[in-house]
């Protein structure tokens, strides 16, 4: 249209230092500046999200495996108990065989009284009766 007026151009891109006719230049500069820094913390904020996960994930880990060694730890403890009980009644068992056999026939009385009941056994006459018969023959 032939106004008289005439328009400047439209620049396709604003100079490096900015469009001084372009208020809004600085806005949308540090909009992306905004952006990027975002993008940047939202990758960093991620990184540490997913190792906070790992080190969950190893911390769980680890507290399986001592719930499971403080089990075997407490099995292993009673069956060191059973095992120290059972070590103490064989010991009292022995003490109590060893006075019972102290308290009970000796030898020396044992041995008399075996030759005291074959020297007064009906069988000692028969037996010499045997032993002269095979010597005379």
């Amino acid at each position: 249209p032939e106004s008289g007026v005439a328009t400047p151009p439209k620049k396709p891109w604003p100079p490096i230092g900015g469009d001084r006719m372009d208020p809004l230049w600085k806005v949308r500069r540090s909009q992306k500046l905004d952006m990027s820094a975002r993008l940047e913390l939202q990758s960093a904020l991620e990184a540490e999200l997913k190792a906070k996960q790992m080190v969950q994930e190893e911390l769980r880990k680890v507290k399986a495996a001592n719930i499971n060694l403080e089990s075997k730890l407490k099995e292993s403890e009673e069956k060191i108990r059973d095992l120290v009980e059972q070590v103490e009644n064989l010991k009292k068992e022995v003490e109590e065989s060893r006075s019972r056999s102290d308290k009970g026939l000796k030898l020396p009385d044992f041995q008399d009284s075996i030759f005291d009941y074959f020297n007064t056994s009906p069988l000692a006459p028969d037996l010499t009766f045997r032993v002269s018969l095979l010597s005379t023959l």
